[in-house]
């Protein structure tokens, strides 16, 4: 029996939607204010009529806010997030992150080189001939595919190790791979089969579960299939992001090491059609073996089993009633080579490749934001709507119905910016640079007869003498004194920067992130919000990227020059607003001005040799001094230097620099060079930036480094030129954002470098760059250079520095 649809009698309904709820209360908070002067609360009373209609008016707030989610979020064309300017981050993206376990690393390898590879297997080992500090690295075995469109050898190992740097954890050595080698199998039958059995399907079937059971392959599922068994997101999507299929914890098995003589056996007589299985027997080309047994055919570290198709088919007879069947083996194989793709493959390719990820769902544009006016349910005798009153009323009664107009106003625009609001929520959680106001408003332009009651509009119609085309003018002008008079009531700076910082950090919360910027932090004032909900927002853009490859290294493809910073390193750039993310030398630019300075005409200085020594005295020693005075320019050369001396390591250089400055030394172009030193400071405030190292990868050289300096451990060096990192607060601030997102088993030490980063930059790019694996000495001079200044070692911070 159908049950009809129907009203409940007895809905409860929230008190937004629920009209007789409102009306109520309006009516209970009416008595109770003006219980004296107003008695008649009956239907036809106008102040009644007046709260019915507000009260109708706020339930059609209540109906939009109570749409669909998908529905708030769409856009005109139903699209939810289109331009990404939301955090709404698909369940692939913000679940998935870059191998971490040796599961993750067999995951990764065998989905992106599906059509090449078959199985991976990956353990921890130590490198052979290595020190005992050195750090155990990844040893990956992989087994190729059965095909002719495979790679060879040693591209399929490039692609590999392409891969593996992309996704190369901090303080990991580079991985060992491994090729196995096939150890050929081939099965010798006699099978019956059944009368109404396909022949050639039938052995295909054969010896696609020999081969699975020789090596089984792993699946790769798709997004549905996983669904159907009720299996949580968050397990389906655990480890790294699916490229062609889902892998499955229960999928990595261990690689075999011996045949599975009776299991090959079994899996054939479960085959649909086989009757019986005679003569079995299972050969490597060395042995034979015919009967089950532990000390069986073996399957040593360097190779995998591969089933010998060609010699397979010819070694099982098929016989149906004693009768030996005749076999197209090309056929049979065309057969077997469709079923095996399509047991690894997660998709029909008859119906296209299902999705591999949750979609945002798609919603219907309402036009929330369309508002009409309660004035146009009045009853007509009110003179509100659109046909409004004859002029025969007379004077007295248009102006009542004016003020009444006037009066309704004030409720109508609250009502008016609420819908407004409602339409414009997708912005207010929108991660756009573009700073969305707190509170949405909207003009009543629709409004019966409101052109008459706008004061912005009635004064411009002092010097417009047609009132309709004014009127059409004035709407269109966005910034008319009505609409920007609303948003001087509504919205203030200070409001809505901190409107936008309470929903920028609602958003970090629902992945976790506190995040705590260093200006804001510190002064916690309205001149610095701006910059600490722009740092979040970049968080939250780049979210997806640092989120998954938190515990990434840097990769540099030196092929094509392009840089992936380390996922430490991504972080800590936007907390700390570094904008360059490029490995560029500081000291080269500041080279480049110096050369550009003394190598053009209006050089200061003519003698070669005073030429080079002040390039030298500028470029060694400027680094020390500059201070703030440089920034403003240098009018008191005493005062200038007085306080200055301690950082030069030679008092002579001082005076001579005091006397280039001074012009005693550089001719009458004095000007020119301070301008030079102004320019070259600015360049390092600029440029602020950090470097960060892997002492893993310092290895091989032969400094006498000691033991522990190598095995996770990094070095995160920084310049102290610039004004704020010569902050203590700044420092402090910098530790403990690197004890907050840095791996927990990695020791880290920070350096702050002044004159010596300029040394540091040479031998840092001379070992970036040394491309000879057999050339040792620049990673020898860095190991030394970073054992002789003294480390901040990592630890926990006894106090937030906030």
């Amino acid at each position: 029996m159908i049950t009809p649809d129907s009203i409940p009698q007895n809905s409860s309904w929230p008190l937004g939607a629920d009209f007789y709820a409102l009306r109520s209360q309006g009516i209970a908070l009416l008595q109770q204010l003006a219980s004296e002067e107003w008695t008649d609360y009956n239907e036809h009373d106008p102040g009644v009529t007046i709260l019915e209609q507000l009260c109708y008016g706020i339930t059609d707030v209540g109906y939009r806010a109570s749409y669909p989610m998908e529905d708030l979020l769409a856009n005109e064309y139903g699209q939810i997030d289109a331009k990404g300017e939301q955090a709404f981050f698909t369940a692939a993206n913000i679940f998935a992150v870059s191998p971490v376990t040796v599961n993750d690393y067999r995951k990764m390898l065998i989905d992106n080189l599906s059509v090449n590879v078959k199985n991976v297997w990956v353990s921890l080992a130590k490198k052979a001939g290595t020190a005992d500090n050195t750090p155990s690295v990844l040893s990956i075995s992989v087994e190729k595919n059965e095909s002719n469109k495979i790679l060879t050898d040693p591209a399929l190992i490039k692609n590999i190790q392409s891969l593996l740097s992309s996704c190369r954890n901090l303080c990991e050595a580079p991985a060992e791979i491994k090729i196995l080698k096939q150890l050929k199998i081939v099965v010798k039958a006699i099978v019956t089969i059944d009368t109404d059995t396909d022949k050639e399907e039938t052995l295909a079937e054969i010896l696609l579960v020999t081969r699975n059971i020789l090596s089984p392959p792993v699946k790769l599922y798709n997004l549905n299939e996983l669904l159907e068994l009720n299996l949580p997101i968050e397990e389906i999507f655990a480890g790294p992001k699916p490229v062609n299929g889902i892998i499955m914890e229960e999928e990595l098995k261990s690689k075999q090491t011996r045949i599975d003589y009776n299991g090959i056996l079994k899996g054939i007589m479960q085959v649909t059609g086989v009757l019986t299985v005679e003569d079995f027997a299972v050969s490597d080309g060395k042995t034979e073996q015919t009967e089950d047994s532990v000390t069986g055919i073996a399957i040593d570290e360097d190779h995998a089993a591969y089933l010998d198709l060609d010699k397979t088919i010819e070694n099982i007879h098929l016989y149906i009633k004693d009768v030996k069947c005749n076999i197209n083996a090309e056929l049979v194989k065309n057969i077997y080579f469709g079923k095996k793709d399509a047991f690894k493959r997660p998709y029909d390719l008859k119906n296209g490749k299902d999705l591999l990820d949750i979609s945002l769902p798609a919603g219907n544009d309402r036009d929330i934001e369309n508002y009409f006016s309660i004035q146009n349910n009045f009853p007509e005798v009110y003179g509100v709507g659109k046909r409004g009153l004859a002029s025969s009323v007379g004077a007295l009664r248009l102006a009542q119905a004016k003020q009444l107009k006037a009066f309704l106003l004030f409720f109508e625009q609250i009502l008016a910016n609420e819908f407004s609001q409602i339409a414009n929520a997708k912005k207010l959680f929108s991660i756009d640079r573009n700073l969305p106001p707190a509170y949405y408003y909207q003009p009543l332009y629709n409004v019966p007869g409101i052109s008459e009651l706008l004061k912005p509009f009635t004064d411009r119609l002092k010097t417009n003498t047609k009132p309709g085309v004014a009127w059409e003018i004035f709407k269109k002008d966005p910034k008319n004194n009505y609409v920007t008079g609303l948003n001087d009531i509504i919205n203030t700076p200070e409001e809505n920067l901190r409107r936008r910082q309470l929903f920028i950090d609602h958003l970090l919360a629902r992945f976790n992130e506190l995040i705590f910027t260093f200006k804001y932090a510190s002064d916690n004032s309205f001149e610095y919000a701006e910059e600490d909900i722009s740092i979040k927002e970049e968080i939250l853009r780049n979210y997806v990227d640092i989120s998954s490859a938190r515990a990434c290294a840097a990769f540099i493809d030196k092929e094509t020059g392009l840089v992936n910073l380390s996922g430490l390193e991504k972080k800590l750039r936007i907390l700390l607003s570094i904008n360059d993310d490029a490995l560029k030398s500081v000291i080269a630019l500041v080279d480049k001005y110096l050369e550009e300075y003394f190598g053009g005409k209006s050089s200061t200085v003519n003698d070669e040799n005073k030429k080079e020594d002040v390039r030298k005295l500028i470029r060694n020693q400027f680094l020390s001094i500059y201070g703030n005075v440089l920034l403003t320019g240098i009018e008191d050369t005493e005062k200038y230097f007085s306080g200055y001396n301690y950082a030069m390591d030679d008092s002579d250089h001082a005076a001579r620099l005091k006397q280039v400055i001074a012009g005693d030394d550089a001719g009458d172009d004095t000007e020119k060079l301070i301008e030079l030193i102004t320019k070259l400071a600015n360049v390092y405030n600029e440029f602020e930036r950090f470097y960060l190292i892997e002492h893993s990868l310092l290895l091989p050289n032969n400094s006498e480094a000691p033991a522990d300096f190598y095995p996770y451990r990094i070095s995160l060096v920084f310049s102290d030129f610039p004004a704020r990192f010569k902050k203590k607060e700044f420092q402090d601030y910098v530790k403990w954002q690197v004890f907050q997102f840095s791996p927990a088993h990695i020791q880290i030490s920070i350096l702050w470098l002044s004159v010596e980063f300029n040394s540091f930059e040479k031998l840092y790019f001379s070992w970036l760059n040394n491309a000879d694996p057999l050339n040792t000495a620049p990673a020898k001079q860095l190991t030394d250079f970073l054992l002789s200044h003294s480390y901040e070692n990592k630890g926990e911070p006894s106090a937030s520095p906030l």
